[in-house]
């Protein structure tokens, strides 16, 4: 039995809305139904309370072998019903109504049929997935009638006119040999369709899959889907018409941080393609009808990885008037490709007899017959269009002596032939509706001014007047696409300009009242009205908030630059939307005019909220760029600024401000604001902000050196991450970062390769340079000179691509250190001549990598004192903020510079304090990367440290150095059984050695050095003792086999 649910959901009537609130309180959720924020708020809740316009259910939430699923109770006689929903992403208001409308209906008569079932411990999704076959296709019964998720932007108008096969009259003239032909095209993994309009494309393809009974996607396709999330969408839709789970990975990359890029076409459809292999039916067929409209290069690229990388049980079919952006030459070639082409899809004589006679039911001679075929060359639009002009006519042969001419003309000439022989009432019911896209009866009606839309478009369709149904009920419809073009041309010249926008502006209103706000600025853009477009595009507008975050800002951009400018940047709430629009392209400071603009308008209109808007979006810009400074300064106005009620804006703004303060290495606000901000976060029910956190409360815990800690938070991130690779791939980089520093590299490198997976699946740029970058610091560690040369190549160029300039400076930073390692000077010496910081610069926790890469650089050159001088500023600054974790690193490197001064004892007790602070969380390489040096001071310590758990630990860490020395080749397992240098050499010994080693004598070396030759003498005395060698010989191959230098 279900519990009372803590939300509900429930229809409002007089307002035609839908509102969420909580049940307890009574708290209203500005959650827009069906948007981004909808299905992160589901992602989080178990159950909520539905009262939807065909009554009532309790939904919950359970989990199945196969994943987490959503289910509809209502009780239905004596018996609790149950159906199935979906998963998360297809949990949409079209889903919830229809299961409603089922156990509506059940609930009315609980004794019969399959809906009165009850209860079954053992179900599975799919037990309770309705199927129906589509009208006029009997033989098709694959299709689901689960409503998939579509973008906020495409919920509108019903799914099913997007993605509903055409209906096929009754009287028809059937396409024998075409048929066959696409029926021996299967064999290729594409069928290409392709002629002007009027050829019968689309009936000649839904009369082919009416008797292939074959499973089919069918997406049908207009210029609005030139935006790839739109377009994507609806092909994922489609494709989950056949199994609710496919593409549901791909839908996932719309599930990021707010302002993120939109995940490259290619990408999505590259985890589609991994979908499809696995879980597509057998032979299913995926139709793109009227891909002419697609202009995007974007989108053909990624077709064009679809149909090359389509599975084998996967047909693609394209429908279109011009030929796409594929390489048709080379599938050609291969056998890849079917094409069916003018000359295939012009009737024959005889299919022109037939239609002419049995479809369009014309007393003709075969005479007559024949010149139609000759006169129209088989063209099916021309030859019903004259058809539609003889009915009645006693004049047949004149008629056909001036039927003459190209295509346009006859279309043009035809459509006035056939509207002059409509009665009045049809004709202004024509010119009046051909500016719909698709229409309804009701809309019909308001554009019209008339009540009687349903009778005509019943007279249309049984007139054969190029009318096409849209859904299984005859409710939505569209006219012929040619057949509306000349209807469209001769609208203005009947009602002008001013007419013409007078019916957008009446579609508009129905539109709005209907709850259609996407089409309803549509139709007041296409009118002109900009006010009235602008009333719609509002930031606080639950269509426009959803488009924000669920990437159909293309869409947005399309729209507000219909304004003209002396509108656009006159209106502060525009400019908002543009920036934030803008704010998600690749250039990074693509929103800066408008949002300058916005603040302007909003600071003279007193309006704080806009301004509070405005910063949250120059927060989460500076924490994409990695600037902490401003992130926070930015975050902070925004917090100030914002009223309470702005839910939404104050959990988002919460998260970036706590990144803002990691990324400034604050480490108590961060933890702060990330405590504070999490009730927020519940209280909203935004997943991706609690996610977001979540993976900053880690980082912050690393920062502090807590890694066992941190470790559990990033597992807990990557459980409740499901598909959503964003936040997986952060998570992944932070566990395999602590995995490195702990020395388990075979995990480290697993965790990091898939997080570089996830990152190349969505194109992510910043985070799969991120991840590229620990890439290759794990294969750095692992002491692979070829594979480290590979891999830092391919990081820098990813960082250098990235808006976040400030990774590029840490990758070289870290590129130096393997430098050092492998003794490569020359590129170490040029990197410090070009370091982006001084070594007297003040401590700033973003440029650390880069400091203390200058610090050993320093210590390499023998300049202890001047390195010390750095890490002890930089050391009093990590102190400051908390950060153990680089208060660890910082104390290594001043031990270190003791060492190199002939303090052994400050070295030996700073070493010890590290050693103190990272031994119980695992620190390995901190300590074992520095090499010899660290190694010899590792013996010192072992010598004065009498704790048997702390021996053990410096023993640990020494076993781990010389196992990688032993692993570097016999020569270096051989050098294991000598002895370590007996302590470390000083800055002017190392100096020396490095003289020796490039072979200088000894008063080459004291005239470098500027010192007597004596000094030189008795240095090199020092050098060979502490090497424990007897001659310049041994101390340079030690010197080298050590990389002491």
């Amino acid at each position: 039995m279900p519990k009372a649910a803590p939300y509900r959901l429930s229809w409002d009537l007089k307002q035609g809305t839908y509102t969420l609130h909580n049940t307890r309180s009574q708290r209203v959720f500005p959650v827009a139904p069906d948007s981004h924020a909808w299905f992160d708020w589901l992602a989080g809740i178990p159950s909520f309370a539905f009262s939807g316009q065909h009554g009532p259910l309790t939904v919950r939430q359970e989990t199945r072998s196969a994943g987490i699923y959503w289910y509809a109770y209502r009780r239905v006689g004596e018996k609790m019903a149950k159906r199935y929903l979906g998963r998360t992403t297809e949990l949409t208001l079209a889903r919830l109504e229809q299961v409603a409308a089922q156990l509506a209906e059940a609930a009315l008569s609980p004794g019969q049929g399959t809906l009165a079932r009850g209860v079954s411990g053992g179900e599975k999704p799919d037990q309770h997935v309705m199927t129906s076959p589509i009208a006029s296709l009997p033989s098709v019964t694959h299709v689901r009638s689960v409503v998939p998720s579509l973008p906020e932007s495409q919920r509108d108008v019903p799914l099913v006119t997007r993605l509903h096969i055409p209906h096929l009259r009754t009287q028809l003239v059937r396409r024998t040999q075409l048929i066959q032909q696409l029926q021996q095209g299967m064999e290729a993994p594409l069928t290409l369709v392709s002629a002007p309009a009027g050829f019968g494309k689309t009936t000649l393809l839904a009369q082919w899959l009416a008797e292939s009974a074959r499973p089919v996607a069918w997406v049908s396709l207009e210029p609005a889907d030139n935006d790839p999330v739109r377009f994507l969408s609806a092909v994922i839709a489609a494709l989950q018409q056949l199994d609710p789970q496919l593409g549901t990975s791909a839908l996932a990359l719309f599930h990021s941080p707010p302002l993120s890029p939109p995940p490259p076409p290619e990408a999505v459809v590259a985890l589609l393609v991994a979908d499809l292999s696995h879980q597509a039916p057998r032979d299913c067929v995926l139709v793109l009808d009227d891909y002419q409209v697609i202009e995007t290069k974007a989108l053909s690229q990624a077709l064009a990885y679809l149909v090359e990388h389509t599975p084998p049980h996967l047909h693609v079919i394209i429908a279109t008037r011009t030929d796409p952006a594929l390489p048709l030459a080379r599938m050609r070639a291969r056998g890849q490709l079917c094409e069916v082409r003018v000359a295939q899809l012009q009737f024959l004589p005889e299919e022109t007899s037939a239609f002419l006679h049995t479809v369009m039911e014309l007393d003709l001679s075969a005479e007559e017959c024949a010149t139609l075929q000759n006169r129209t060359e088989g063209w099916i639009a021309g030859l019903q269009l004259a058809a539609l002009s003889l009915r009645g006519r006693v004049d047949v042969q004149q008629f056909l002596g001036e039927f003459t001419g190209s295509h346009r003309h006859i279309i043009d000439y035809l459509t006035e032939e056939v509207l002059a022989r409509q009665p009045e009432a049809v004709q202004s019911f024509l010119l009046r509706t051909a500016l719909l896209d698709r229409f309804t009866s009701p809309l019909c009606n308001a554009v019209t001014g008339s009540a009687d839309g349903e009778q005509m478009l019943g007279y249309l369709e049984r007139a054969n007047l190029f009318l096409i149904p849209l859904d299984e009920r005859r409710q939505w419809y569209r006219y012929h696409h040619l057949f509306a073009e000349a209807l469209r041309a001769r609208v203005l010249r009947e009602v002008g300009t001013e007419g013409r926008a007078s019916l957008y502006l009446r579609a508009s209103a129905w539109y709005e009242q209907n709850g259609m706000p996407a089409l309803a600025i549509e139709a007041a853009l296409s009118a002109r009205d900009f006010g009235r477009a602008a009333r719609f595009i509002d930031p606080d507008a639950p269509l426009i908030r959803s488009m924000l975050v669920g990437f159909e800002a293309r869409t947005l951009i399309r729209w507000l630059e219909c304004f003209p400018q002396e509108v656009l940047f006159t209106d502060a709430r525009l400019c908002l939307v543009y920036a934030f629009s803008l704010g998600t392209s690749e250039t990074s400071d693509a929103h800066a005019v408008p949002l300058a603009v916005a603040e302007r308008l909003f600071q003279a209109q007193g309006n704080r909220k806009g301004l509070g808007q405005a910063s949250t979006l120059r927060a989460l810009a500076a924490t994409e760029r990695g600037n902490g400074a401003q992130a926070v300064l930015y975050g902070a106005q925004a917090f100030q600024l914002l009223p309470e009620d702005a839910m939404l804006e104050r959990s988002i703004i919460s998260s970036t401000l706590a990144e803002g303060y990691r990324l400034a290495g604050e480490v108590a606000e961060a933890q702060r604001v990330v405590t504070e901000a999490r009730p927020l976060h519940e209280q909203f029910g935004n997943a991706s902000s609690i996610l977001s956190s979540t993976i900053t409360l880690g980082d912050l815990l690393v920062m502090q050196g807590h890694l066992h800690e941190a470790a559990g938070i990033y597992g807990s991130v990557l459980e409740a991450a499901g598909e959503r690779q964003s936040f997986a791939i952060l998570a992944l980089i932070g566990l395999g970062n602590i995995l490195r520093e702990r020395n388990e590299l075979d995990g480290a490198e697993a965790q990091i390769e898939k997080a570089v997976t996830f990152a190349s699946q969505t194109r992510d740029k910043l985070r799969l340079a991120r991840a590229s970058l620990m890439h290759a610091r794990i294969i750095q560690t692992r002491g692979d000179a070829e594979r480290t040369r590979e891999v830092w190549s391919s990081a820098l160029r990813l960082a250098q691509a990235c808006v976040y300039t400030g990774l590029m400076e840490q990758a070289q930073a870290y590129q130096v250190r393997s430098w050092l390692r492998q003794g490569q000077m020359e590129a170490v010496i040029h990197w410090q001549k070009t370091c982006p910081l001084s070594a007297d610069a003040p401590a700033d926790y973003q440029h650390e990598v880069i400091a203390l890469t200058l610090a050993r650089v320093l210590l390499a050159q023998g300049e202890a004192a001047h390195a010390l001088r750095l890490v002890e500023r930089w050391h009093l600054h990590a102190r400051a903020q908390g950060r153990t974790g680089s208060e660890i690193e910082l104390l290594v490197l001043s031990a270190l510079a003791y060492a190199q001064q002939d303090k052994a004892e400050q070295a030996v007790q700073l070493l010890r304090q590290a050693l103190l602070l990272a031994s119980p969380e695992g620190y390995v390489r901190v300590f074992v990367d520095e090499g010899v040096p660290m190694a010899v001071l590792l013996h010192m310590v072992l010598s004065r440290w009498k704790g048997k758990t702390e021996a053990d630990e410096v023993r640990r860490l020494l076993s781990v150095w010389e196992t990688e020395q032993a692993a570097a080749g016999p020569y270096a397992l051989a050098m294991l059984h000598r002895e370590l240098p007996l302590a470390p050499l000083s800055g002017r010994e190392r100096k020396v050695l490095r003289g020796l080693v490039a072979g200088l004598s000894n008063a080459e070396i004291a005239a470098e050095l500027v010192v007597s030759i004596n000094t030189i003498r008795t240095q090199t005395r020092s050098i060979y003792h502490k090497l424990n060698v007897k001659n310049r010989h041994e101390a340079v191959a030690l010197a080298r086999q050590w990389r002491l230098l």
